[in-house]
Order: C-alpha cells, then sequence, then structure tokens
C-alpha cells in the first residue's frame, strides 16, 4: 500500500479526463495507436469496469448518423472510428468479454440486421443503414483472437445459426430475407478470411462441413455461393486430422453440442450418407486430395470401422477421373481405390460438334440476330438441360472467333439459368475444347487471340471466373508434363495475362499485408482494389444501362476479392505444376 498510494492521484485523474471525455465524445485517447494512449485506456479498464467498453462501442458505433456506403446504396453502414488491435490487447479481458457482447447483441445476433439506439430509444433496425461498419467486423475478429477459448460460446451460437440456415436450404423453397443474406455473407467472410486461424485447432472443426453441406447445393445466390465455395476450400484444405473422414461418415451429426471435444459424444457409428457431399467439382476433387495427405502423414490403422473406400465414395457422385501421372503421387490405398474404380472423363466437347450445333440448331438465331424475344426463349428452353449446359460457353467462344460476337444480355439470361455450382464444371468444359481448338490447328503454342480472348472472357466480360480457369487447367486429370498446350495455357493464366499482372500490382502496391490484425488501413486498402477492379457476379460486366432481368441483392464486401478468393485454388494447383515439374 505504501508503494502504491502515491500513484493514486495519477489514476483518479486519469479516471476523471477519461470519463469527461467519454460525456464530451472526445475520443483521443482511442484514436491513437501508440502504446502510451493504449497504457493509458488499459488501466482505466482496470478501475472501471465498463466505461472503456462503452466507450469503445460509441466510438465504433456513434450515436450521430453519418452514413457511408461500401460498394454502391444498397450496402450502408454507420461511419464510425477503428480500434488498433494494440488497445484491445491491454484492455482487461472483462471489458472485452463486454465490447463483443454489446457488438453481438446490436450487429450480429438479429436476423433484422444491425440494431442501433438513437436518443434514447430502444434498439431498432435503421432505415437506411443495412450492413455492418467494417471496422466493427474487424474487431470482432481481433477480440475473438485476445481470449480465443472465453469466447467459444458467442461462435458456437454463430455456428448454431449458421447449422439451422443450411438445414432450411435443405427442405427446399426457402426465401431468405435480404438482412438475412446480408448476415450470411458478412459471416462466412469474416469466417474464411479471418477466423481460419481460429478454426485451425478447434476442437469442431472436422465437423464445420455440416454446416455448409445443403447451403453448397442450394443457394442460388451468385455472390453468396461464391463466397461460400471459397470457404468450403479453405475449411476442406486445414483438415489435418482423422476427424475429418469420421465427420464425412457421421451423416447424424447435428451441430455444435456444449461438449470439450466431439469424441465426449460416446462411439460413432458411421454410415455412408445417402448423397454425395460435393456435387461442385472442384471441392470434390480438393477433398479428395485432402484425404490423401491425412493418409500419408497420419493413417487410419488406429481407427476401427472407419472404411477409406467409403470416405472417397462419398465425395462426389461419382468418382473422379486421375492421370496416371498424378495417382503416383497418391498414396498406396487412395491410388488403389481409384485404379479399381473406372471413372469416366469429363464430357469431351469438339470444336467440330460445336460449329455444327451452332448450325443445325435454330434456337441460336438469338445469338445471331438480337432481339428475337421467341428465339431467345426457345434459346434458354434448349440449355435448360443440365447435360447441355456445358456447350453454351463453347458456343459464345466460337462466336467471339468467328469475329460475330454474341449480345450479352442474351448471354447472361442463358447464364443466370445454371446452378453456381456448376460454374466450375462447365469452366473445365470450356478449357477442354480451348486445348481442343488449338490442338486442331496444329500449332505448338496458344494462338495470340486466343490467349487474348480467354483475358477477356476472364475479367472483361467476367464469364468465367479466374480460379475456375486455373482448377480446370490443373485439375489433375490430364499429364502436364505431355499436355504441353496445357501448361502454357496455365503459364498465361498466372504469369503473363496483362489483367491478372493489373491487379497483382495493384495488390503488391497497395501493401496488403499478411499479418492483417496489424493493417489498420485494410478497409481503405480493399475499398481502393474494388474501386479499380470492380468485381461481377451475375454476367453484366459488358453490360449498361438496366439489366434484364433485374440483379439480385448486392452484398456487402469486406475482405473477399478475386486474389482472395485465388488462394484456395492455388494451393491445389502447385500440387499438380510441382508434380509436373518431376521428371522422373
Amino acid at each position: 500500500m505504501a508503494v502504491a498510494m502515491p500513484f493514486a492521484p495519477v489514476l483518479f485523474q486519469l479516471q476523471n479526463e477519461f470519463g469527461q471525455q467519454f460525456k464530451d465524445e472526445n475520443y483521443a485517447l482511442l484514436q491513437g495507436r501508440d502504446v502510451c494512449a493504449a497504457m493509458k485506456t488499459a488501466t482505466v479498464s482496470q478501475i472501471r469496469q465498463y466505461v472503456v467498453p462503452n466507450a469503445l462501442y460509441t466510438f465504433l458505433v456513434p450515436a450521430r448518423e453519418s452514413v457511408a456506403q461500401l460498394q454502391g446504396t444498397a450496402t450502408t453502414y454507420l461511419q464510425g472510428g477503428n480500434v488498433g488491435f494494440q488497445l484491445l490487447d491491454f484492455i482487461n479481458v472483462g471489458g472485452k468479454h463486454r465490447l463483443l457482447q454489446l457488438i453481438y447483441k446490436m450487429m450480429l445476433a438479429h436476423e433484422q440486421g444491425p440494431q442501433f439506439q438513437f436518443d434514447g430509444r430502444q434498439p431498432s433496425a435503421r432505415a437506411g443503414i443495412t450492413c455492418v461498419s467494417p471496422h466493427v467486423v474487424d474487431t470482432v475478429y481481433m477480440l475473438l483472437y485476445n481470449a480465443p477459448y472465453s469466447n467459444e460460446l458467442m461462435m458456437k451460437e454463430v455456428l448454431e445459426k449458421l447449422r439451422r440456415s443450411d438445414k432450411a436450404m435443405a427442405q427446399g423453397g426457402t426465401r431468405f430475407s435480404a438482412a438475412n443474406l446480408r448476415w450470411l455473407y458478412t459471416v462466412y467472410q469474416l469466417m474464411n478470411c479471418r477466423l481460419l486461424r481460429f478454426f485451425k485447432y478447434y476442437a469442431h472443426a472436422s465437423h464445420l462441413v455440416h454446416h455448409l453441406r445443403h447451403s453448397l447445393v442450394h443457394v442460388t445466390h451468385r455472390q453468396l455461393y461464391r463466397s461460400l465455395e471459397c470457404f468450403a476450400l479453405c475449411l476442406v484444405n486445414l483438415q489435418h486430422d482423422v476427424g475429418f473422414l469420421q465427420a464425412l461418415m457421421n451423416p447424424a451429426y447435428h451441430g455444435v453440442p456444449l461438449t470439450p471435444h466431439p469424441s465426449a459424444l460416446g462411439a460413432i457409428r458411421y454410415s455412408k450418407p445417402k448423397d454425395a457431399w460435393f456435387e461442385c467439382a472442384m471441392l470434390a476433387r480438393n477433398a479428395a486430395v485432402v484425404i490423401a495427405r491425412i493418409e500419408t502423414m497420419r493413417g487410419l490403422g488406429d481407427v476401427p470401422g472407419l472404411e477409406l473406400d467409403e470416405c472417397l465414395d462419398s465425395l462426389a457422385p461419382q468418382p473422379q477421373l486421375w492421370a496416371p501421372a498424378v495417382l503416383r503421387y497418391l498414396p498406396r490405398a487412395v491410388r488403389a481405390y481409384y485404379t479399381r474404380r473406372t471413372p469416366q472423363p469429363s464430357a469431351r466437347v469438339s470444336p467440330a460438334s460445336v460449329r455444327q450445333l451452332i448450325g443445325a440448331r435454330p434456337e441460336h438465331a438469338a445469338l445471331l440476330r438480337p432481339g428475337d424475344a421467341a428465339a431467345e426463349s426457345a434459346l434458354a428452353a434448349f440449355y435448360a438441360a443440365p447435360e447441355r449446359q456445358a456447350l453454351f460457353l463453347c458456343v459464345v467462344w466460337v462466336l467471339h472467333e468467328r469475329q460475330t460476337p454474341p449480345p450479352m444480355a442474351v448471354v447472361r439470361r442463358v447464364l443466370l439459368t445454371f446452378p453456381p455450382l456448376q460454374m466450375s464444371s462447365h469452366t473445365s468444359a470450356l478449357l477442354d475444347f480451348i486445348v481442343a481448338c488449338e490442338t486442331e490447328r496444329g500449332t505448338a503454342e496458344p494462338a495470340s487471340a486466343t490467349m487474348q480472348l480467354l483475358n477477356d472472357f476472364m475479367f472483361r466480360f467476367q464469364l468465367v471466373h479466374h480460379e475456375h480457369v486455373v482448377f480446370a487447367l490443373t485439375r489433375g486429370e490430364h499429364d502436364l508434363r505431355t499436355d504441353r498446350m496445357r501448361l502454357l495455357l496455365t503459364r498465361y493464366v498466372l504469369l503473363e495475362s496483362p489483367q491478372f499482372s493489373e491487379r497483382l500490382d495493384e495488390w503488391h502496391r497497395l501493401d496488403f499485408q499478411g499479418r492483417y490484425w496489424a493493417d489498420f488501413e485494410h478497409w481503405k486498402k480493399q475499398d481502393a482494389y474494388l474501386a479499380r477492379f470492380p468485381e461481377f457476379f451475375e454476367f453484366e460486366a459488358a453490360l449498361e444501362g438496366p439489366l434484364e432481368p433485374a440483379p439480385a441483392l448486392s452484398l456487402p464486401v469486406y475482405y473477399e476479392n478475386g486474389m482472395v478468393r485465388l488462394l484456395p485454388v492455388l494451393e491445389f494447383a502447385l500440387g499438380r505444376m510441382i508434380e509436373a515439374e518431376d521428371r522422373g
């Protein structure tokens, strides 16, 4: 006491000063990112119970209405301050919990959207404010990393909401409100781009695929699906233990229970699910590679009742075809599984068949003579059959090669009828068709016009996604060592494409940091990147003016962009390219 008492006047003065600033809405201490300001705020948090978290929340979500936009008038948020990770590190644990509870209760716990409290009234949604501030979302993940175990209950509540949404999608015909779609997209971005470190050693991480299973099939909102697809790739990529295979064979799993570990649930009765886990070819192939990695590093010998063949059977409706050069790098048990099966190769579309199709089917008049409503209806009906959908991008490609580009409005209307989960397969069919066309010409390298048109399809028209093109070229069905044309196209889309090089240069110029929690200016960088390279999710990149049909609801983008979505696919592609480099 004798040592501490001389400091009492300083503490009281600091406490009174902070309290007065809080009342006057003066947040100078919270705006500073220096250690001195953080220590002053942390000291007050030790003395007063809720003064600091209340001040931080008011700083993040101010009582005054200052509305800003994320990506347009449909994505608006209340503009507040930004809190650095140093400040959150030093305040006491009770203050962290209080701040996280306030944010979750007011911003993330409501299906009606964020709630605001102005002029002492009850919390309610506010007209004209539809989204959560990007700085509030940043604060959430930093608080979760500051005290991960004590905040696990909140994560379980979020995961339970995702499971209920996934179950609702499985029932079919469910229509989610705009606020619910924004909440789902916000949470998926948060988990995919900021909480993967949290999930890597999370007790129930291996079972999180159960929270995405039906959503990956039934989501029709294309922007939401792209985020969901990227999260599914990342979630499967981080699996490193046999628990993932147990999750695949445990269809009776019903969410995250309040137990320390899934083993506390008792013995698991393994059974093969009725439906395949992944109807998307890219997700199924990625999961097969992850299972091969687990088999190589961990093995299944000490897990009674778990059959590797049944796990691989459950991934896709049909076994995938792998090139012999790829199979040699898979573990013996996985290689034996694919050797015993006789999977069918992907549907091959020959250049001659596409040219014949354009001339023989009168429905394609809508692509040659725009404005014919009857021809447009006939075209949409013709490509409504799933077995014909892979042909459509090939038809559009041929028309562009003939210098008779089809009207993009008609192309968009047809493509919008295709399920989002099949777009990676349709892109694979297009790339196989391009390779066949170049091989038919007898050239040793792809023509410059071909590479320019592929560049336009990816970035100018945005008819296919860059990550899907990379996957299509390196998916493992072809031997890159003997397929020079495919290897050169891979080199082009990753290293030589002018549009991709511009995006990569801008990414480096803005200096997105790997230590993202220390990147105080991340949102400004993200906003600048998307302003220069806007992204479109419904094939409207080349169109102007009113669209028919009208675009779907625009969702708030906080962290994702084309570079982020490329990373998990690049991890898959690098494995195939390393294998192709081996000449043994």
